[in-house]
């Protein structure tokens, strides 16, 4: 009986400690799925949703590289019927990718050999720079606005992705472009989307936009409802205030409008229309209807 009473003090409080660091890992493992799982369904949503309605976003993080061709009429209230022709080439550089990722590890490589133990960083805290570094999207982009004469651009673009409670995603962004006619600019912004079901999307616009030329800096702000009807069609509602800080920071215009896309014909053929009101100050916000249609082909990565 001594030796029962032995066995179960030195055995069983053991073998209940494995159950509960099993049980424990279990948990961590499948706390850990459903937050990958949900955070990749917002990514996915966001990534649908800004492909399909054409967003620079969205050609700048396909797995290739796009050209677009837009053929745009827009009408507006007291102005002339204004159309063009616009060009946009999304370039996809997988050697310049690749590049900044040798670097990378080559510096993580460099700082394990360090002598000191104070500075060498912890396995976990080099796997979080390492995790942490490849969120980080670098996009190089060129094209052409189809004026007389043409309009020659490129831009390099930043953009980092942030999770918050399963539920939004933050996506800052900073973008430095050159044209040819009209100089240097830069664009930050640091949009917030929201999955509200599989195929709907609620996105707060945040959007800065300087250009040297002009020496001003130009604003966007308010939330985008965006929804996929289904493969073909999709259509978005906007409530957005603009503004700039010439001659004073202060907002411009409020806006409201709808955007209706339809992929017309197989997956690279696209119309898209835009009835929306504006209430700009320089009209004392009386409001000043318009419509936008543009005619859209998609070449390259589909």
């Amino acid at each position: 009986m001594l030796k029962l009473l032995i066995f179960l003090f030195l055995f069983l409080p053991t073998h209940a400690s494995e159950k509960s660091e099993e049980a424990s890992s279990s948990m961590k493992s499948a706390v850990d799925s459903t937050h990958q799982s949900i955070s990749s369904s917002i990514l996915d949503i966001s990534h649908r949703i800004d492909s399909f309605f054409g967003t620079q976003r969205g050609d700048e993080e396909t797995n290739g590289s796009r050209l677009r061709l837009f053929y745009d009429t827009s009408l507006r209230q007291h102005e002339k019927m204004d159309n063009g022709l616009n060009v946009r080439f999304s370039l996809r550089l997988p050697t310049l990718q690749n590049l900044l990722k040798f670097k990378y590890e080559k510096k993580a490589k460099e700082q394990e050999k360090t002598p000191s133990e104070q500075t060498r960083p912890t396995p976990s805290k080099r796997s979080f720079l390492k995790e942490l570094s490849q969120k980080w999207t670098f996009n190089f982009s060129t094209g052409v606005r189809v004026d007389f004469p043409p309009n020659v651009f490129a831009r390099a673009r930043l953009r980092k992705t942030f999770n918050f409670f399963d539920k939004w995603e933050f996506n800052p962004t900073a973008e430095l472009n050159w044209f040819s006619r009209g100089g240097w600019g830069a664009l930050y912004s640091n949009d917030l989307d929201r999955k509200l079901t599989e195929s709907t999307l609620l996105r707060i616009v945040n959007t800065f936009v300087w250009n040297n030329d002009a020496n001003e800096i130009t604003s966007t702000h308010g939330p985008q409802v965006i929804q996929k009807i289904d493969e073909s069609k999709g259509i978005s509602y906007n409530a957005l205030a603009s503004g700039s800080n010439r001659p004073v920071w202060a907002i411009n215009n409020y806006r409201l409008a709808t955007q209706f896309r339809h992929r017309v014909y197989s997956n690279w053929l696209f119309y898209e229309i835009v009835p929306a009101v504006d209430f700009p100050r320089e009209r004392q916000w009386s409001e000043v209807y318009s419509v936008f249609i543009r005619l859209e082909a998609l070449f390259g990565a589909l």
